[in-house]
């Protein structure tokens, strides 16, 4: 038999592997901390807007996304990760507070509730602008969005930044290979790290004094979305100081 007459041996498709997908709840984090003693490191958010015309009182049968007295603008936006607000949480919480108007980490922006207390408890800026000079990605979307423009040209928003570091850890450094996908159950949809990336962990403490922990994605530079290690921040605040 000639090599033209062997049967031809058809090489078969290796299936693409499923990414395996992980659960998590606060009492596994912790353990998993606890066990692996990561890094902890301290981050600074990027500094953001705030719309601070919340009402006094929301409409009792409407949630975030249909609140007349919210600007359209803001209600369309809404948070990337699809956490939704109902009219009982926006009394009991957001009465008088405001909305956080910052970058997605997925090109695009997003809005979501700050309270009124988060808003004094943090530094406000002398203007909207000095947190967009700090901001450059921020400050570009707001440019390509004339109806942002024009909210902030209303005199009803602000440039904040938080008054202190934010401690993180990765979620690489407490056994969650990168190849996973992580969810943190929540709110909505909860928190999810989408397998082939990275992501931190914010670290704060409940009520009872334990660690609690919450989920930032990172972005195209491998840092948490919308954060600044504490040397960026410097260095930013030094070239507007030169301005």
């Amino acid at each position: 038999m000639t090599i033209e007459d062997k049967p031809q041996e058809t090489t078969q498709p290796i299936p693409e592997k499923t990414p395996e997908r992980v659960e998590v709840s606060q009492d596994i984090l912790r353990a998993m901390v606890e066990e692996h003693r990561p890094l902890v490191k301290d981050f600074f958010k990027r500094p953001y807007l705030v719309w601070t015309d919340m009402p006094s009182e929301f409409a009792s049968d409407k949630d975030l996304t249909e609140q007349e007295s919210v600007p359209v603008t803001l209600r369309k936006l809404g948070p990337a990760d699809g956490t939704t607000y109902s009219a009982d949480e926006l009394n009991k919480k957001y009465r008088k507070g405001g909305i956080i108007i910052q970058p997605d980490g997925k090109g695009g922006l997003e809005a979501y509730p700050v309270k009124a207390e988060g808003i004094e408890m943090n530094t406000k800026l002398p203007s909207e602008k000095e947190a967009l000079n700090l901001n450059p990605e921020l400050a570009k979307m707001i440019s390509e969005n004339p109806d942002l423009n024009m909210l902030i040209e209303s005199g009803k928003v602000i440039g904040m930044v938080r008054s202190a570091p934010a401690r993180m850890i990765k979620l690489s450094d407490i056994g969650y290979s990168i190849d996973m996908e992580v969810v943190l159950p929540g709110k909505g949809a909860g928190q999810r790290k989408p397998a082939g990336e990275d992501a931190y962990l914010g670290v704060g403490k409940d009520q009872q004094g334990q660690d609690v922990y919450w989920m930032i994605n990172c972005d195209k530079d491998g840092l948490p979305v919308n954060y600044l290690r504490p040397e960026d921040i410097e260095r930013a605040q030094e070239s507007v100081t030169e301005e």
